[in-house]
């Protein structure tokens, strides 16, 4: 990896003590060499200076992506301001669409109708420029998903990658080349998707039919991470 790379860990989680996505993202960017900062915009941490950064990656969070409270602007101005400096970016389930409400508008994610939790199969679609990244996903894989909300319609600037049966904007890539969006979870294992899945039913009991209905027990993870990531950091 080049000298000159460094990472901004965007942690969007609510509560760590239940996720913790700096936890599942960092090892697999220390891996290559590439230093990494975090910074916290639900916790009002957001730097002031980007220069240093080549790379960010905008992680998961509990939250709505269709809500309006103070750290979700921040973090949106925070995405524009890293996309205006041609920082390289890649979101993971809130931070995907974070990508798509912060650089194309909010018309363009909404509350699924086909929430999904657990694994579920990832199928390329043939579309979209070629590029590390997007090479370095299968045809087909199984990851691990959690979501309320989708990126949906697909922006007028973006291509769509890959897809799941209950989603059809799974992997995404605006079509300049320097921002990716997968609505799946690549970098939690099983044991931490069976774990988020208790948290969840004990912490949002007034979505437990949702929860429990939308659930795919059949934990196969083809562990995708460390690839997309050496991907994104080679793209």
């Amino acid at each position: 990896m080049s000298n000159d790379y460094r990472l901004l860990i965007v942690d969007l989680s609510v509560n760590p003590a239940i996720y913790r996505p700096v936890d599942h993202w960092r090892p697999h960017v220390e891996a290559l060499g590439v230093p990494v900062d975090v910074c916290r915009p639900p916790d009002g941490d957001v730097p002031s200076d980007l220069v240093a950064y080549s790379h960010a990656i905008l992680t998961g969070s509990e939250a709505s992506i269709l809500a309006d409270t103070e750290w979700i602007v921040r973090a949106c101005d925070l995405t524009r301001a890293l996309e205006a400096r041609q920082v390289k970016l890649l979101g993971s389930c809130f931070g995907h669409q974070m990508l798509a409400r912060a650089l194309s508008g909010r018309a363009f994610v909404r509350r699924t109708p086909t929430p999904e939790f657990g694994w579920v199969e990832v199928r390329k679609t043939g579309g979209g420029a070629r590029d590390p990244l997007v090479d370095a996903l299968p045809d087909r894989c199984h990851v691990y998903t959690s979501h309320f909300d989708e990126v949906f319609p697909l922006p007028p600037d973006w291509e769509r990658v890959a897809q799941t049966a209950d989603c059809s904007h799974a992997v995404v890539r605006r079509k300049h080349g320097r921002v990716w969006g997968i609505q799946p979870h690549p970098e939690i294992g099983v044991d931490e998707g069976r774990a988020l899945q208790a948290s969840y039913l004990r912490t949002m009991t007034e979505c437990t039919d949702i929860l429990e209905a939308a659930w795919h027990a059949d934990a196969r993870d083809d562990r995708i991470a460390a690839a997309l990531v050496k991907g994104f950091l080679d793209a």
